[in-house]
């Protein structure tokens, strides 16, 4: 990674302007949301951001529009999905998927969680053309589908329509780079669904979660049981790489970015505050080949919970 920054995030909106002003055309910054931290109650959520060495801590964003979870750059690095309370919410869980401007006029409901299970809804992701995106949802009590949403609409300043078109059963969508394919965990495990070949989904790892393809097309990363692994996109090669979650390529593709916690640093230990107790987590990087595990941001006292990179 070069020039790379790290965002740590809790509310992450109004980033708007700001952003856009101080971020080069070639830097890539991970946006990463925990709760607690430094001076903060564990309620409390603030973003920041940080040199890839983990140095340079500071506080970025203003907090004016609430982020609930799942921050996503479009491909051009003009919009943001992201999972939003719903105003005047009717209940709890009353979230649906936005997408905000990140000139911050432009904030645009795109599903209606009345269609799905309890309300569920889970992490949109971006077709690389910035025309789709993908995410699931729950259709029953301990089952979920991926849905396609055309999102269009919000270039062309038209109403966008709540409806999305249902894909396969499975969830932890993620695009492949030609925009062809989805990675996703479905009840057979780790499945390639080709959309020229509907018919014929490929399971490539008959375990886990949160898969990630790499930006060559070539590899697939992801999480079991808080391991990390690796598989080639033809399901051969399979490599456990280092206990964590959650992870996610650099844009070289030569580390692998993820969320870590004392079995990477014994620093690391459980959080304790009136909520409860809750095992500290941090954000590490370390080399496609196992080596180099480097630490990236540096509170031993909160809780990561989410990490992408802005575009």
């Amino acid at each position: 990674m070069n020039s790379k920054y790290i965002i740590t995030s809790f509310f992450l909106f109004s980033i708007c302007v700001s952003c856009t002003q101080q971020v080069g055309n070639n830097t890539s910054l991970l946006v990463v949301q925990s709760v607690g931290g430094e001076g903060l109650l564990f309620g409390q959520k603030k973003p920041y951001i940080i040199n890839e060495d983990g140095q340079n801590k500071r506080y970025y964003f203003p907090q004016d529009i609430p982020l609930e979870s799942c921050p996503e750059w479009s491909p051009d690095g003009n919009w943001i999905v992201y999972i939003g309370a719903n105003k005047n919410p009717k209940f709890s869980s009353d979230n649906d998927i936005y997408a905000m401007s990140i000139s911050g006029d432009k904030n645009i409901r795109l599903t209606d969680n009345v269609d799905y299970f309890r309300n569920s809804i889970g992490c949109p992701t971006w077709a690389p053309d910035g025309n789709t995106i993908a995410f699931s949802a729950s259709i029953a009590k301990s089952q979920a589908a991926i849905y396609l949403k055309n999102v269009e609409c919000i270039y062309q300043s038209i109403e966008c329509s709540l409806n999305a078109k249902f894909l396969i059963l499975g969830g932890s969508p993620n695009w492949s780079p030609d925009g062809q394919r989805i990675v996703l965990d479905s009840p057979n495990g780790i499945t390639i669904f080709d959309l020229r070949n509907p018919e014929n989904p490929i399971v490539i790892s008959d375990y886990g979660n949160l898969p990630k393809w790499s930006p060559d097309g070539k590899k697939i990363a992801f999480s079991s049981e808080g391991s990390i692994y690796l598989i080639d996109a033809t399901g051969t090669a399979l490599k456990y790489l280092v206990s964590g979650n959650n992870p996610i390529w650099s844009p070289d593709g030569n580390e692998i970015i993820f969320i870590g916690n004392k079995a990477n640093d014994p620093n690391l230990g459980v959080r304790i505050d009136i909520e409860g107790m809750f095992p500290s987590t941090a954000v590490f990087s370390i080399n496609v080949d196992g080596t180099n595990l480097h630490r990236l941001t540096k509170s031993n006292k909160e809780v990561v919970f989410w990490i992408t990179w802005m575009k």
